[in-house]
Formats: structure tokens, sequence, C-alpha cells
């Protein structure tokens, strides 16, 4: 049997975000927060062993770095 699929997303490789702090949710090995309206979504090198921490992105010249919200 098959079952509805919705919420099509084009998923995009970019080049970098405009510098800053983004609110996020961390979840294993994937970040996702938004910027100007915009979703977004990384790998991240190193897992956490929960499904959803609030966490901040920060983009410094092309590089995102990700740690938990204290």
């Amino acid at each position: 049997m098959a079952t509805p699929a919705t919420k099509l997303r084009r998923v995009e490789e970019i080049e970098r975000l405009p510098d800053g702090v983004y609110d996020g949710v961390w979840g294993g090995y994937v970040v996702r927060f938004s910027v100007d309206g915009i979703d977004y979504e990384a790998r991240t090198k190193d897992g956490i062993r929960t499904t959803r921490a609030e966490c901040k992105i920060t983009s410094k010249d092309g590089n995102l770095s990700v740690e938990v919200a204290r």
C-alpha cells in the first residue's frame, strides 16, 4: 500500500552563508536552521546522542561551527 508524500523540498548545496550566529536544532549528525526565512541543513563532523538539541551555528569566513545552546 502506498502512502501520500507531502512537503516536497529541494536541497541545494551552497558555498557559504553570511557571517553571523544563528539559532538551530541539532540531532545526531545533522543541524537544521533558518536564515532570512530560508531553511538550511548541514552535516556535523561529530554527532550528539539526541534527536533535538537547541544549538547555535556560527558562520565566519565561510566556515560553520555548531555548539549546544546553554
